[in-house]
């Protein structure tokens, strides 16, 4: 992933299924998604106090480590 502003990009070599972001303070403009091998995902993070070093993504993947 990276940060482009406010909004974190996120990619994949290989299709994510139920990924889910959490650990910052703040709204996400979606939260819950497949993301699809090649595919680009825009989210839009909406507020001002959050610590962009606490951000953690988890998929299905590692739920079933």
């Amino acid at each position: 992933y990276s940060w482009n502003g406010n909004n974190i990009i996120l990619e994949s070599e290989k299709s994510a299924f139920q990924v889910y972001i959490h650990g910052i303070n703040a709204h996400l403009s979606d939260n819950f998604f497949t993301l699809l091998k090649g595919e680009t995902k825009e989210i839009e993070v909406l507020g001002n106090d959050f610590d962009k070093n606490n951000l953690v993504i988890w998929s299905l993947y590692n739920l079933n480590k």
